[in-house]
Protein backbone atom coordinates (compact mmCIF):
# COMPACT_ATOMS: atom_id res chain seq x y z
CA UNK A 1 0.00 0.00 0.00
CA UNK A 2 1.47 3.39 -0.96
CA UNK A 3 1.40 6.51 1.21
CA UNK A 4 -1.63 8.02 -0.56
CA UNK A 5 -3.68 4.82 -0.14
CA UNK A 6 -2.68 4.58 3.51
CA UNK A 7 -3.74 8.17 4.18
CA UNK A 8 -7.05 7.57 2.37
CA UNK A 9 -7.79 4.53 4.56
CA UNK A 10 -6.97 6.49 7.74
CA UNK A 11 -9.21 9.39 6.68
CA UNK A 12 -12.10 7.07 5.74
CA UNK A 13 -11.87 5.16 9.04
CA UNK A 14 -11.74 8.44 10.97
CA UNK A 15 -14.85 9.75 9.21
CA UNK A 16 -16.73 6.49 9.84
CA UNK A 17 -15.76 6.67 13.54
CA UNK A 18 -17.19 10.20 13.67
CA UNK A 19 -20.47 9.16 12.02
CA UNK A 20 -20.91 5.84 13.84
CA UNK A 21 -19.00 6.14 17.13
CA UNK A 22 -18.69 3.01 19.27
CA UNK A 23 -19.78 3.44 22.88
CA UNK A 24 -17.99 0.35 24.17
CA UNK A 25 -21.13 -1.58 25.05
CA UNK A 26 -20.31 -5.22 25.84
CA UNK A 27 -20.79 -7.90 28.48
CA UNK A 28 -17.10 -8.76 28.22
CA UNK A 29 -15.07 -8.01 31.34
CA UNK A 30 -11.75 -8.45 29.53
CA UNK A 31 -9.44 -5.54 28.91
CA UNK A 32 -8.62 -4.38 25.38
CA UNK A 33 -5.12 -5.81 25.79
CA UNK A 34 -6.52 -9.24 26.65
CA UNK A 35 -8.98 -9.07 23.75
CA UNK A 36 -6.18 -8.10 21.37
CA UNK A 37 -4.12 -11.14 22.35
CA UNK A 38 -7.11 -13.41 21.80
CA UNK A 39 -8.59 -11.93 18.60
CA UNK A 40 -5.81 -10.16 16.69
CA UNK A 41 -5.03 -13.25 14.60
CA UNK A 42 -8.74 -13.83 13.98
CA UNK A 43 -9.06 -10.31 12.58
CA UNK A 44 -6.21 -11.05 10.17
CA UNK A 45 -7.81 -14.37 9.18
CA UNK A 46 -11.19 -12.77 8.51
CA UNK A 47 -9.48 -9.96 6.55
CA UNK A 48 -7.77 -12.57 4.38
CA UNK A 49 -11.08 -14.42 3.95
CA UNK A 50 -12.74 -11.13 2.91
CA UNK A 51 -10.04 -10.62 0.28
CA UNK A 52 -10.25 -14.19 -1.07
CA UNK A 53 -14.07 -14.09 -1.38
CA UNK A 54 -13.92 -10.66 -3.05
CA UNK A 55 -11.39 -11.82 -5.65
CA UNK A 56 -13.21 -15.11 -6.31
CA UNK A 57 -16.61 -13.37 -6.59
CA UNK A 58 -15.18 -10.71 -8.90
CA UNK A 59 -13.81 -13.27 -11.37
CA UNK A 60 -17.12 -15.16 -11.20
CA UNK A 61 -19.39 -12.13 -11.68
CA UNK A 62 -17.39 -10.34 -14.40
CA UNK A 63 -18.21 -12.72 -17.31
CA UNK A 64 -21.85 -12.87 -16.15
CA UNK A 65 -22.23 -9.07 -16.38
CA UNK A 66 -20.50 -9.01 -19.75
CA UNK A 67 -22.75 -11.79 -21.09
CA UNK A 68 -25.94 -10.08 -19.85
CA UNK A 69 -24.86 -6.82 -21.48
CA UNK A 70 -24.17 -8.49 -24.81
CA UNK A 71 -27.46 -10.39 -24.79
CA UNK A 72 -29.63 -7.45 -23.68
CA UNK A 73 -28.75 -5.16 -26.59
CA UNK A 74 -28.20 -7.45 -29.52
CA UNK A 75 -31.15 -7.82 -31.92
CA UNK A 76 -31.89 -10.12 -34.85
CA UNK A 77 -30.88 -7.50 -37.43
CA UNK A 78 -27.64 -6.63 -35.59
CA UNK A 79 -24.54 -7.71 -37.50
CA UNK A 80 -21.98 -6.43 -34.98
CA UNK A 81 -22.78 -5.40 -31.41
CA UNK A 82 -19.93 -3.73 -29.53
CA UNK A 83 -19.90 -2.96 -25.81
CA UNK A 84 -17.08 -1.71 -23.53
CA UNK A 85 -14.04 -3.98 -23.56
CA UNK A 86 -13.99 -7.00 -21.28
CA UNK A 87 -11.62 -5.70 -18.60
CA UNK A 88 -13.83 -2.71 -17.81
CA UNK A 89 -16.39 -5.09 -16.28
CA UNK A 90 -14.00 -5.81 -13.41
CA UNK A 91 -15.09 -2.48 -11.87
CA UNK A 92 -18.78 -3.31 -11.16
CA UNK A 93 -17.87 -6.98 -10.58
CA UNK A 94 -15.32 -5.97 -7.95
CA UNK A 95 -17.84 -3.74 -6.16
CA UNK A 96 -20.44 -6.53 -6.16
CA UNK A 97 -17.80 -9.05 -5.08
CA UNK A 98 -16.85 -6.89 -2.10
CA UNK A 99 -20.50 -6.50 -1.07
CA UNK A 100 -20.98 -10.28 -1.23
CA UNK A 101 -17.77 -10.93 0.72
CA UNK A 102 -18.94 -8.71 3.60
CA UNK A 103 -21.99 -10.88 4.22
CA UNK A 104 -20.22 -14.19 3.63
CA UNK A 105 -17.36 -13.27 5.96
CA UNK A 106 -19.88 -12.31 8.65
CA UNK A 107 -21.66 -15.65 8.11
CA UNK A 108 -18.44 -17.65 8.46
CA UNK A 109 -17.59 -15.59 11.53
CA UNK A 110 -20.82 -16.72 13.21
CA UNK A 111 -20.07 -20.35 12.33
CA UNK A 112 -16.49 -20.27 13.58
CA UNK A 113 -16.58 -18.07 16.69
CA UNK A 114 -20.14 -18.88 17.77
CA UNK A 115 -20.61 -17.58 21.33
CA UNK A 116 -17.37 -15.58 21.13
CA UNK A 117 -18.58 -13.51 18.18
CA UNK A 118 -19.95 -10.64 20.28
CA UNK A 119 -16.68 -10.43 22.12
CA UNK A 120 -14.77 -10.38 18.83
CA UNK A 121 -17.00 -7.58 17.55
CA UNK A 122 -16.38 -5.69 20.77
CA UNK A 123 -12.62 -5.95 20.17
CA UNK A 124 -12.78 -4.74 16.53
CA UNK A 125 -15.15 -1.91 17.46
CA UNK A 126 -12.84 -0.74 20.23
CA UNK A 127 -9.83 -0.98 17.96
CA UNK A 128 -11.30 1.01 15.05
CA UNK A 129 -13.54 3.35 17.05
CA UNK A 130 -16.79 2.74 15.17
CA UNK A 131 -19.79 0.45 15.58
CA UNK A 132 -19.43 -2.17 12.84
CA UNK A 133 -23.06 -3.35 13.10
CA UNK A 134 -24.30 0.11 12.14
CA UNK A 135 -22.27 0.38 8.94
CA UNK A 136 -22.56 -3.12 7.42
CA UNK A 137 -26.05 -2.70 5.93
CA UNK A 138 -25.70 0.87 4.61
CA UNK A 139 -22.22 0.05 3.26
CA UNK A 140 -23.45 -3.07 1.47
CA UNK A 141 -26.53 -1.37 0.01
CA UNK A 142 -24.39 1.57 -1.06
CA UNK A 143 -22.01 -0.77 -2.87
CA UNK A 144 -24.91 -2.55 -4.58
CA UNK A 145 -26.36 0.77 -5.77
CA UNK A 146 -22.98 1.92 -7.10
CA UNK A 147 -22.42 -1.41 -8.90
CA UNK A 148 -25.93 -1.20 -10.42
CA UNK A 149 -25.33 2.35 -11.64
CA UNK A 150 -21.93 1.46 -13.15
CA UNK A 151 -23.34 -1.67 -14.83
CA UNK A 152 -26.27 0.29 -16.24
CA UNK A 153 -23.91 2.97 -17.57
CA UNK A 154 -21.62 0.45 -19.25
CA UNK A 155 -24.60 -1.43 -20.72
CA UNK A 156 -25.81 1.80 -22.30
CA UNK A 157 -22.50 2.48 -23.98
CA UNK A 158 -22.58 0.56 -27.25
CA UNK A 159 -22.38 0.52 -31.04
CA UNK A 160 -24.85 -1.63 -32.99
CA UNK A 161 -23.92 -2.14 -36.65
CA UNK A 162 -27.08 -3.13 -38.52
CA UNK A 163 -28.05 -3.75 -42.12
CA UNK A 164 -29.74 -0.37 -42.53
CA UNK A 165 -27.62 1.80 -40.27
CA UNK A 166 -25.77 2.30 -36.99
CA UNK A 167 -27.15 2.85 -33.49
CA UNK A 168 -24.70 4.62 -31.19
CA UNK A 169 -25.07 5.30 -27.47
CA UNK A 170 -22.20 7.13 -25.86
CA UNK A 171 -21.52 6.79 -22.12
CA UNK A 172 -21.92 10.51 -21.48
CA UNK A 173 -25.30 10.82 -23.26
CA UNK A 174 -28.77 9.83 -22.07
CA UNK A 175 -30.24 8.71 -25.39
CA UNK A 176 -29.00 6.56 -28.23
CA UNK A 177 -28.71 7.98 -31.75
CA UNK A 178 -29.55 6.24 -35.00
CA UNK A 179 -27.61 6.95 -38.18
CA UNK A 180 -27.98 5.80 -41.75
CA UNK A 181 -24.80 4.95 -43.65
CA UNK A 182 -25.29 8.21 -45.57
CA UNK A 183 -24.76 10.09 -42.29
CA UNK A 184 -21.12 8.98 -42.14
CA UNK A 185 -18.66 11.70 -43.20
CA UNK A 186 -15.32 9.88 -43.02
CA UNK A 187 -13.63 6.66 -41.97
CA UNK A 188 -9.98 6.50 -40.98
CA UNK A 189 -7.42 3.95 -39.94
CA UNK A 190 -5.09 6.08 -37.81
CA UNK A 191 -1.60 4.69 -37.33
CA UNK A 192 -0.40 6.84 -34.43
CA UNK A 193 -1.66 8.70 -31.39
CA UNK A 194 -0.27 12.19 -30.89
CA UNK A 195 1.01 13.01 -27.39
CA UNK A 196 2.22 16.61 -27.10
CA UNK A 197 4.65 16.92 -30.01
CA UNK A 198 5.48 13.25 -30.48
CA UNK A 199 3.73 10.37 -32.23
CA UNK A 200 3.25 7.02 -30.53
CA UNK A 201 2.37 3.97 -32.67
CA UNK A 202 -1.23 3.15 -31.74
CA UNK A 203 -3.28 1.89 -34.72
CA UNK A 204 -6.99 2.56 -34.27
CA UNK A 205 -10.12 3.28 -36.28
CA UNK A 206 -12.04 6.55 -36.36
CA UNK A 207 -15.51 7.19 -37.73
CA UNK A 208 -17.21 10.61 -37.86
CA UNK A 209 -20.93 11.26 -38.33
CA UNK A 210 -22.53 14.31 -39.94
CA UNK A 211 -23.73 15.69 -36.58
CA UNK A 212 -20.17 15.80 -35.23
CA UNK A 213 -20.37 12.61 -33.15
CA UNK A 214 -17.40 10.29 -33.55
CA UNK A 215 -16.55 6.70 -32.76
CA UNK A 216 -12.92 6.11 -31.85
CA UNK A 217 -11.90 2.52 -31.11
CA UNK A 218 -9.42 3.77 -28.49
CA UNK A 219 -12.38 4.79 -26.31
CA UNK A 220 -13.15 1.21 -25.22
CA UNK A 221 -15.84 0.37 -27.78
CA UNK A 222 -13.76 -2.02 -29.82
CA UNK A 223 -13.67 -5.64 -30.99
CA UNK A 224 -9.97 -5.88 -31.67
CA UNK A 225 -10.22 -9.24 -33.39
CA UNK A 226 -12.91 -7.89 -35.76
CA UNK A 227 -12.10 -4.18 -36.14
CA UNK A 228 -10.77 -4.52 -39.68
CA UNK A 229 -13.78 -6.61 -40.72
CA UNK A 230 -16.23 -4.18 -39.12
CA UNK A 231 -14.78 -1.05 -40.69
CA UNK A 232 -14.45 -2.66 -44.08
CA UNK A 233 -18.16 -3.48 -43.83
CA UNK A 234 -18.99 0.13 -42.88
CA UNK A 235 -16.84 1.38 -45.76
CA UNK A 236 -18.72 -0.88 -48.17
CA UNK A 237 -22.17 0.15 -46.88
CA UNK A 238 -21.38 3.88 -46.81
CA UNK A 239 -19.51 3.95 -50.12
CA UNK A 240 -16.64 5.82 -48.43
CA UNK A 241 -12.99 4.88 -48.72
CA UNK A 242 -11.30 3.64 -45.57
CA UNK A 243 -8.32 6.01 -45.57
CA UNK A 244 -5.08 5.39 -43.68
CA UNK A 245 -3.49 8.46 -42.05
CA UNK A 246 -0.51 8.93 -39.77
CA UNK A 247 -2.39 10.78 -37.02
CA UNK A 248 -5.55 12.81 -36.52
CA UNK A 249 -4.91 16.53 -36.35
CA UNK A 250 -7.89 17.87 -34.41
Amino acid sequence: MNIASGLAVIIIFSLIAKLFPYKGESKSSKSFKALKIEYKTWELKFGLLLLIITVFSTFLIKPILEFICLQSGSQDDTIYYIVPEANIWYAPAGILGFAISIYLTAYFGRLILKSRLLEYHHYTNLKHGFDGKKIVKPLTWGLLLIATAVTWGYSNNFIAIRENGIVYHQLRTLNEKSYSYNDIELIYLIENKKYDNSLVPKPHYYLKFSDGAAWNTLSGLSKKEQNEEIFNYISLKSGLELKTISYLNK
